[in-house]
């Protein structure tokens, strides 16, 4: 199943955007956690998709 973005180009940019369901939808896949848990990871780095992996994998929570 290939995972499509409402915006790809955020993605290209490095952003995690979760305006749009299934860019919601995107990002939770791709990290492989919970939409609670991509919001606290995004309210603590921003919307850095490098940053917020980081903060995932340290807290524990990136399963990807």
């Amino acid at each position: 199943m290939t995972l499509s973005l409402a915006d790809p180009a955020q993605a290209e940019a490095g952003l995690v955007s979760i305006e749009h369901r299934q860019e919601l939808e995107y990002w939770t896949r791709r990290f492989g956690v919970s939409e609670n848990q991509l919001r606290q990871a995004i309210d603590a780095v921003g919307p850095s998709a490098p940053q917020v992996e980081a903060w995932l994998r340290h807290q524990g929570q990136l399963i990807a």
